[in-house]
């Protein structure tokens, strides 16, 4: 996890309440370099149960939505499972391009 963190096409924005962070959106740049590029994907999202279905992750959506501006949009990267997760970027306005991938032993 430290590796993902680390890395320099990675960003992690993440939702705090009194010092405490309870969610979280990684965004990674695919083509190189993060700020200002072509396309960034968001990669991973995560909430607390306690703070879900309180519109949290819409709001961070919005924030780095509105905070980075790729040139030819955005990218998201999710398990086709999670009928939730579909629910809320199909409900954000991200459509399903039906590109499949299966996950390897090494991602996580």
């Amino acid at each position: 996890m430290l590796e993902k963190i680390e890395d320099k096409r990675s960003e992690i924005d993440v939702a705090k309440w009194q010092n405490k962070i309870f969610g979280m959106i990684r965004l990674k740049h695919l083509n190189g370099v993060f700020q200002g590029q072509d396309k960034i994907a968001v990669v991973l999202v995560g909430i607390d149960p306690e703070f879900q279905n309180r519109g949290v992750a819409q709001e961070k959506f919005h924030q780095v939505e509105q905070r980075y501006r790729p040139k030819d949009g955005w990218e998201l990267v999710t398990i086709i499972q999670d009928e939730r997760n579909l629910h809320l970027y199909e409900k954000l306005g991200y459509q399903r391009n039906g590109f499949l991938r299966q996950k390897n032993k090494e991602q996580t």
